[in-house]
């Protein structure tokens, strides 16, 4: 018979588990204890050692009662023996395959964290539990370990003021378009990857850039036209008003005109009526 985990498909026990493991990770990587680096076994070793939180204690009482038993046949019809139970079922880092598949991926992703190689040497202890104290043939110990390779986490360090890289000045509205680092994969640690691997992430992260320049250009430019358009818009409602003033001041002179000449009119009759009466009296 197969227990089927709590958590062992796209469950809500199983999202809950990995909400969970992020804060237990990021409260890791956080601490002090995280400075040099910590690899997966250490991280694990921690995060079990504490305790995961109410909700999603609640949350798995409730789920107990969801536990199927099934068989499990292959295909020839035999009964297929089952895995091995998690060591922890019911912390949310059940064990040490879910922390680097599920967890840690996600905070990669984030560029919250990185993976690392580094050189260091082995502490006596953990020297002793690999080798054994072994002695040689003139019955002295072994010399000190010397340094091994390791693959350690630490925390991506965040830039200050992102935004004080700029190359292009269009004026006082222009904006950057150079590419940040940290959008297209520049300074990323890949020495994990074999030689053509690493030589192809040098060209790929250059196509990144260009293309990341390429697209920050056109937005720039964009915007650029944007506010050129808007900066006519205004312009040309300006002249608009200016000409519409004018056009009433023209008016007013026009109907000015045209009052000062009909009183002129006016004054030339009344002097002509004025004349003819003085003439006829005479």
């Amino acid at each position: 018979m197969q227990v089927l985990k709590l958590y062992s498909r796209n469950t809500p026990q199983k999202a809950a588990a990995v909400r969970e493991g992020l804060r237990m990770v990021r409260g890791i990587m956080a601490s002090d204890t995280s400075k040099d680096g910590l690899t997966t076994s250490q991280i694990y070793q921690i995060a079990v050692k504490k305790r995961p939180s109410p909700q999603f204690k609640s949350l798995l009482k409730q789920s107990k009662d969801s536990v199927v038993r099934v068989n499990v046949y292959g295909k020839s019809g035999n009964l297929k023996m089952s895995p091995p139970p998690p060591p922890n079922p019911l912390h949310p880092l059940k064990s040490m395959t879910f922390l680097k598949r599920e967890v840690l991926p996600v905070l990669e992703g984030n560029k919250e964290i990185t993976l690392k190689r580094v050189m260091r040497v082995p502490s006596i202890e953990q020297e002793t539990k690999t080798q054994g104290n072994t002695k040689s043939k003139k019955g002295k110990t072994n010399e000190a370990p010397s340094p091994v390779q390791v693959y350690l986490w630490k925390t991506v360090p965040k830039p200050k003021n992102p935004s004080a890289t700029t190359e292009v000045n269009w004026g006082p509205y222009a904006k950057s378009f150079k590419p940040q680092w940290w959008e297209v994969g520049v300074n990323e640690d890949s020495g994990h990857l074999n030689r053509r691997r690493q030589r192809a992430r040098v060209e790929k992260i250059g196509r990144e850039v260009e293309l990341a320049k390429r697209v920050k250009w056109a937005a720039t430019k964009e915007q650029r036209l944007e506010i050129e358009a808007l900066k006519q818009a205004r312009e040309l409602k300006r002249k608009e008003g200016v000409d519409r003033w004018f056009a009433g001041v023209r008016i007013r002179m026009r109907q000015r005109a045209r009052a000062l000449n009909k009183v002129r009119r006016e004054k030339a009759k009344a002097a002509k009526r004025a004349a003819k009466t003085g003439t006829s009296t005479a």
